[in-house]
C-alpha cells in the first residue's frame, strides 16, 4: 500500500477537483468502479474527485461534502474483495389456477399464495387450486379437460384439492393416448370418525375407480377397498384424527378423450367416533324384547350379499340378534326411510343362508304403513342372525325392533355349505379355489380368490429366477415406450429372452416396452411367453402393437395369472410389445423384486389370418397344444381345449378309446397326451393308468 503522504504528493492539482460518474456499488460504497473489488482503480477514482463536493459524489464516503483524507482512510479500510451479498432465493408462488409468480417466500405470504420452494419454477408447475377452508358444501373441481391441477402424489410437486365432511364435489376426468387424469383430494379429521366416500360417474366406460390412501406420497397405504354397485363406488372406513387422500382416476389410460366425463364425489362423516352397524361384521346388537334401535343410513353402503333376493343400490344398515329358540319378529315400523326392505340370514357374512326376506309388512301387518318391512322366523337358541335393512331413499333413519312370539321347533338350517373348511389347496363346492394357506372365515380364501371366474387356481406364482438383462431398477423407467419423450424401447428379436422387473404402486405402474423385430421374408408364427412372479391377484398383461408412437394399433393382447402365452401370425417387420402388471397398485418395490421372464419366438411360416390349429384338428399342433374339430386359437392356441371356435371342415377326429390312440382324442371326446396323462378331464375312464394300455 502506498503511503498517504506520497500519494497526495503525486497528485496533480487538476486531479483533485475532477468528478466522475463512477458506478459505485450499493453493497460496498468504497467500490467506486463497481467491479466487486476495492483496489488501485478505486483509489485513482477517489483522488480524481478530491476536494470540495458541493454535489453528491460517490467518493464522499464520509458524507461531509468533502473528498479528503478521511474518505481515503475509509477506502483503504475496505481494501480487497467486496462480493455482493447473497440474493434472496425465489421460487414458484401459486395464487390460484394458472396464476404463478417467481418471488420470495415472504412476498408469497404477503400475496396470500402457496410457496413451492426455492428450487421450484412456474414453468414446471401447473398451479393447483389453493386449499379452501371448511366447510365448503357443494363445490366444483374447476379443472378443464386436459389439465391435471390436482395430480397429487403423481405430480412433480404434489398438489391436492380439498374435501370437507359434507362436501359434494363435481369433477371432470379424462384418459387419452396413454395418459389419464388423476384427481387427488385431501381431507382432514379432527377426531376419530367413520367416513363414507361415494363416487358417481356420468359415463360407463372406462370404469372410474375410487381409492383411499394415507397422506404419505412416499409410501401411501390403502385404507379401504370400494364397494361397486350399479356403477357407483363407495368406500367406508373408520379413521383416526389426521389427513387422508381420496383419489379418483379412470381405470384405463385411453378411451375417454376430451371433453372427458363428469363425476360427483361426496364425503360423509360421523359426528364423532366410529359407528357400528355399517357392515355385516359390525352389526349393531339388538336385544330381543328390548328397545328400538335407530340407525342413520347416511354412512351406509349397498349390501353385496344376495342373501334372500337381489338388493338395490341403496345404502344398508346392519343389525344382529341372538336366537332364543322361539319365533322372532323384526320390524322397521316408524322408520323415516320410505319403503324399507329386509334380509334375515344366518351362516356367515360372506356365505349367507337366507332365513327370511321381506319387502313389506306382510309378516306383522301392524306397522300402519304397508311399505315398512317386517319378518318373522323360527330361531335356533344361540344362533346369530344378521339383519340388513335399506330403503328406497338414500338417507334417513331406520328403526328396528325385535320381539319374541313363543316357542318353535324347526328352525331353518344355518349349516355352512360349500365353504373352504377342510378344502384348502383344492376346489371348493362353490367352484372357487382355496390356497393352501387359506383361513376359514366363511368364504373361499378372501383377499386371494375373490374373483374365482378369473383365477383358475389361487396359489402364489412360482418364483422367477433370472438375471436382469434390461437394467432397470425398481421405481425407474428406462423403456417406457411412447410415454417417454423421446420414446424409449428395449430391443427384442426372434429367439430373444428378456428378464426384467415391474412395479405397481401409488396409482401408477411400470410398463416395459420392446421393439420386436420379426425377421425373415415371409409371415411367421410368433409366440411371446411370459412367466411372472407377481403377487396373487395381480395379473400380467402382454400386448402387440403395429405402427409408431401416436398412431399405435393393437394387434393382439392377453392377460393372465403367473403365466401367459401370446401367439399370432405377423409379417416381417418391427412391432411394439408391452409387458405390464394388470393393476396400478399392490406390487411395491419394497416387497420385490417382482420379476418376469419373457421369451420371443418365431416358430414357423404362416399366412396372415391363419388359424394356428389349422391342419391339426384331432391331434397336437406344433405349438404343443391340443385342437378339437371346432378349435380356434384363443391367443395361445386351443386354451382349455378350444372352447369357442369357428367350424373347420375336413378335419375329423380319430375314434376309439385311448388304447392305441395316445396323443389323440378318444370316442368319449376327451383328449389324451402321448404319456396318457390327463389333460384337464382327459379320459378318466381309460387313461389314468398308462400301464394298462400296451400301446401307451
Amino acid at each position: 500500500m502506498l503511503p498517504v503522504v506520497l500519494i497526495l504528493a503525486m497528485m496533480p492539482a487538476a486531479a483533485m477537483v475532477a468528478f466522475s460518474d463512477s458506478p459505485s456499488s450499493e453493497h460496498c460504497p468504497a467500490d467506486l468502479t463497481g467491479d466487486d473489488q476495492v483496489n488501485v482503480f478505486d483509489l485513482l477514482e477517489l483522488l480524481s474527485q478530491w476536494g470540495p463536493c458541493s454535489e453528491t459524489c460517490p467518493a464522499d464516503l464520509t458524507g461531509d461534502d468533502q473528498v479528503n483524507v478521511f474518505d481515503l482512510l475509509e477506502l483503504l479500510a475496505a481494501w480487497g474483495s467486496c462480493p455482493p451479498p447473497n440474493e434472496p432465493e425465489i421460487g414458484a408462488c401459486c395464487q390460484g389456477p394458472n396464476a404463478c409468480d417467481m418471488v420470495t417466500s415472504d412476498v408469497c405470504d404477503d400475496l396470500g399464495g402457496e410457496f413451492f420452494g426455492n428450487d421450484s419454477s412456474c414453468e414446471k408447475l401447473s398451479c393447483p387450486l389453493l386449499p379452501q377452508q371448511c366447510p365448503q358444501g357443494v363445490i366444483d373441481e374447476n379443472e378443464l379437460c386436459g389439465e391435471d391441477l390436482t395430480g397429487g402424489c403423481n405430480s412433480d410437486i404434489p398438489s391436492f384439492g380439498t374435501l370437507c365432511c359434507g362436501d359434494v364435489l363435481t369433477g371432470n376426468t379424462w384418459a387419452h393416448d396413454g395418459v389419464r387424469d388423476t384427481d387427488w383430494f385431501r381431507f382432514t379429521l379432527d377426531e376419530q370418525r367413520t367416513i363414507r366416500l361415494r363416487l358417481t360417474p356420468d359415463f360407463a366406460e372406462p370404469e372410474l375407480e375410487l381409492f383411499l390412501f394415507s397422506d404419505d406420497c412416499e409410501s401411501p397405504v390403502s385404507l379401504g377397498l370400494p364397494v361397486v354397485k350399479d356403477g357407483e363406488s363407495y368406500i367406508q372406513a373408520c379413521l383416526e384424527a389426521g389427513s387422508y387422500l381420496a383419489v379418483v382416476a379412470p381405470a384405463e389410460t385411453s378411451g375417454l378423450p376430451c371433453p372427458g366425463g363428469s363425476y360427483t364425489l361426496s364425503l360423509n362423516c360421523s359426528s364423532g367416533g366410529c359407528e357400528d352397524g355399517l357392515a355385516c361384521q359390525t352389526g349393531t346388537e339388538v336385544e330381543v324384547g328390548g328397545p328400538t334401535v335407530t340407525l342413520d343410513t347416511g354412512l351406509g353402503v349397498p349390501m353385496t350379499q344376495d342373501a334372500c333376493f337381489e338388493p338395490p343400490p341403496s345404502p344398508a344398515r346392519w343389525y344382529r340378534v341372538v336366537g332364543n329358540g322361539e319365533f322372532l319378529g323384526a320390524s322397521t315400523c316408524g322408520s323415516s326411510v320410505a319403503d324399507t326392505e329386509m334380509h334375515v340370514f344366518c351362516g356367515t357374512c360372506s356365505v349367507p343362508n337366507c332365513v327370511r326376506g321381506a319387502t313389506d309388512d306382510t309378516d306383522f301387518g301392524n306397522c300402519g304403513s304397508f311399505d315398512q318391512a317386517s319378518a318373522v322366523w323360527c330361531s335356533e337358541e344361540g344362533e346369530v342372525y344378521y339383519i340388513a335393512v335399506y330403503g328406497a331413499e338414500d338417507e334417513g333413519e331406520i328403526d328396528l325392533n325385535v320381539q319374541s312370539f313363543g316357542p318353535c321347533f324347526e328352525p331353518p338350517s344355518c349349516e355352512l355349505l360349500g365353504v373352504c373348511q377342510g378344502l384348502c389347496g383344492t376346489e371348493s363346492p362353490l367352484g372357487c379355489w382355496c390356497d393352501e394357506a387359506c383361513t376359514f372365515v366363511g368364504d373361499c380364501c378372501p383377499g386371494r380368490c375373490e374373483d374365482c371366474d378369473f383365477f383358475p387356481s389361487c396359489v402364489d406364482c412360482p418364483s422367477v429366477s433370472c438375471n436382469d438383462n434390461i437394467g432397470e431398477a425398481c421405481g425407474e423407467s428406462i423403456n417406457a415406450g411412447c410415454a417417454a419423450n423421446p420414446p424409449e424401447f428395449t430391443f427384442a428379436g426372434c429367439g430373444t429372452i428378456r428378464c426384467g422387473q415391474l412395479w405397481a404402486e401409488g396409482n401408477d405402474r411400470d410398463e416395459d416396452w420392446f421393439n420386436f423385430n420379426v425377421s425373415g421374408s415371409q409371415s411367421r408364427q410368433v409366440s411371446i411367453n411370459v412367466n411372472a412372479d407377481f403377487p396373487t391377484g395381480i395379473p400380467v398383461e402382454v400386448a402387440i402393437y403395429d405402427g409408431e408412437c401416436g398412431s399405435l394399433t393393437e394387434i393382439i393382447s392377453t392377460i393372465g395369472q403367473c403365466s401367459v402365452n401370446l401367439v399370432t401370425c405377423l409379417d416381417p417387420g418391427q412391432y411394439k410389445v408391452v409387458i405390464r402388471p394388470g393393476n396400478f397398485f399392490g406390487m411395491f418395490c419394497s416387497t420385490g423384486p417382482h420379476r418376469y421372464l419373457a421369451s420371443f419366438s418365431c416358430l414357423s411360416d404362416c399366412q396372415l389370418g391363419e388359424n394356428p390349429c389349422d391342419g391339426f384338428c384331432g391331434g397336437q399342433s406344433p405349438l404343443g397344444c391340443w385342437c378339437d374339430p371346432n378349435c380356434f386359437a384363443q391367443g395361445n392356441c386351443c386354451d382349455n381345449v378350444c372352447e369357442s371356435c369357428p367350424d373347420m371342415t375336413g378335419c375329423a377326429p380319430p375314434t376309439g378309446t385311448c388304447s392305441g390312440w395316445c396323443g389323440f382324442q378318444s370316442a368319449d371326446g376327451c383328449w389324451c397326451d402321448l404319456a396318457c396323462q390327463a389333460n384337464e378331464d382327459c379320459c378318466p375312464d381309460f387313461c389314468e393308468e398308462c400301464a394298462s394300455f400296451g400301446d401307451c
